[in-house]
């Protein structure tokens, strides 16, 4: 085995959750949070939680945008979204995922649809060749009252558990 094949990580199994707008991505990163450490006892990572009071007021976005928003603080940048991205996306999600003591990371984010800059898309590439990673989008159908009641549920701290037609199997 060479040198550099005994210091490479093992592959994870890692979840890239692409939230388009108006897709129950607030829900989706509200649950997350609110089940993290339940379902970090199933071997599931979600390493960018929301702040309690970010929950409450309904106003979760996957804590990616805020990740970056602090790099560039420390390291004294420019904080529009388009800079956070080009800059900092990479970093913190290979980050997360380096920290994370568990063989699947889920990540979700709208940040992540917000660019299809051949930048990103040659990170996404790269991630996909030292990982697994699947990468997930929703497209929300307005008359499916299932995940409309989950969606409130969740919202008003009522939901354990994941609609039944949602699987990260």
């Amino acid at each position: 085995m060479s040198p550099k094949n005994k210091t490479r990580k093992p592959r994870k199994r890692v979840f890239v959750h692409i939230g388009v707008g108006k897709t129950d991505t607030t829900a989706l990163q509200t649950f997350l949070t609110q089940q993290a450490d339940a379902i970090e006892r199933q071997g599931i990572s979600y390493p960018f939680r929301e702040a309690p009071e970010t929950v409450a007021a309904g106003k979760c976005s996957g804590n990616l945008v805020h990740v970056m928003a602090s790099h560039a603080t420390r390291n004294r940048r420019p904080a529009d979204i388009e800079t956070l991205i080009a800059h900092y996306l990479p970093r913190v999600i290979d980050e997360a995922i380096d920290a994370s003591r568990k063989d699947t990371v889920v990540l979700s984010s709208e940040a992540i649809a917000q660019t299809t800059s051949p930048e990103i898309v040659a990170y996404l590439q790269d991630l996909s060749s030292r990982h697994h990673v699947t990468l997930l989008g929703f497209v929300r159908d307005p008359y499916d009252h299932m995940q409309s009641s989950w969606k409130q549920r969740v919202k008003q701290g009522h939901c354990q558990s994941l609609p039944k037609h949602i699987d990260l199997d």
